[in-house]
């Protein structure tokens, strides 16, 4: 594929990115202790035993560990000043991004896949947790989620 510079980029940032897990306390102790990133939640299985962590890196970015991402690609997450655009550029580039969809708090994303890892662009919506002062800062600190998400609606 081609290399080129993409004037007037919607692509604002670099938003989450998503590893499988290895050792849940190894992984805390390194990411809290050693490079000072607050936790910010924790990941649930079925049954209600830790399967992963969040770590706060600053307003607009996270990491996510998962034990259950350990057979799957890596996940990326780029946020994105207009999703409709990106996606249209990225269609008249020959890829087959995902169709744009929004979640709970009125989050545009679409994925795309085909690569050795899987790719997300999201734009935070106005009022969603993630685009009021203090981002990520205003999710809960430990919030308890399972691991298996619902599609977006």
């Amino acid at each position: 594929m081609e290399s080129r510079v993409v004037e007037d980029s919607p692509i604002s940032g670099l938003a989450r990115a998503r590893f499988p897990l290895g050792d849940l306390e190894k992984t805390r102790a390194f990411y809290t202790n050693v490079l000072g990133f607050r936790e910010m939640f924790d990941l649930k299985d079925e049954t209600g035993r830790a399967a992963g962590v969040g770590f706060r890196v600053n307003d607009e970015q996270r990491l996510e560990f998962s034990a259950a991402l350990a057979a799957t690609p890596v996940r990326v997450t780029f946020g994105a000043t207009d999703v409709a655009k990106l996606r249209r550029t990225l269609e008249q580039r020959g890829l087959a991004p995902s169709r744009i969809a929004k979640d709970a708090e009125g989050n545009r994303s679409f994925s795309l896949e085909g690569l050795d890892h899987h790719l997300e662009f999201v734009q935070f919506a106005a009022g969603s947790a993630r685009s009021k002062p203090g981002g990520a800062r205003s999710l809960p600190r430990h919030r308890k989620r399972s691991t298996h998400r619902k599609p977006l609606t």
